[in-house]
């Protein structure tokens, strides 16, 4: 089970947003792989009482990586769209890492005109106006050949 903190940068002074929440699953025997359903809960800032819910199989030892974004609550209900993850650091002695998370998703228009909305929710910029950013604190630790989350900062 993972319960990471959403912070609007990397640095770890940086204003906490919300929580990255769910389960991570090792799912390949011949690579670093992981099957994870997460629910990014906003807590603060503009999409505050709103989730997106990530899951998929995550390369995690890739630098980047992409999910699919498959729902959401609030702001982003009934949310399609995807997530391209980005390892910012990977500490491999004490398992810490920060990922940066840059979501683009689209939302059913509230303009009933059938059209949807895109709303992107940007990780790996500084900008504190929309795009929002967005990173995911992370703790990992080795168990035999695998990787597995761990408690979190």
């Amino acid at each position: 089970m993972v319960d990471d903190a959403l912070t609007e940068t990397a640095d770890a002074g940086s204003k906490l947003v919300g929580r990255a929440q769910g389960i991570y699953t090792f799912s390949a025997q011949n690579e670093s792989a992981i099957v994870m359903s997460m629910g990014l809960g906003f807590t603060d800032g503009p999409y505050a009482g709103s989730t997106l819910s990530v899951m998929g199989k995550n390369m995690f030892m890739n630098p980047t990586r992409e999910l699919p974004v498959v729902g959401g609550t609030g702001l982003f209900r009934m949310a399609r769209g995807y997530a391209v993850l980005k390892t910012v650091t990977l500490n491999t002695t004490n398992g810490d890492a920060v990922v940066g998370y840059n979501v683009t998703v689209y939302t059913p228009a509230s303009s009933g005109n059938g059209q949807d909305s895109p709303v992107t929710t940007n990780a790996l910029s500084s900008s504190s106006s929309p795009p929002t950013t967005m990173m995911a604190r992370e703790r990992w630790w080795m168990v035999g050949a695998a990787i597995a989350a761990a408690a979190f900062l």
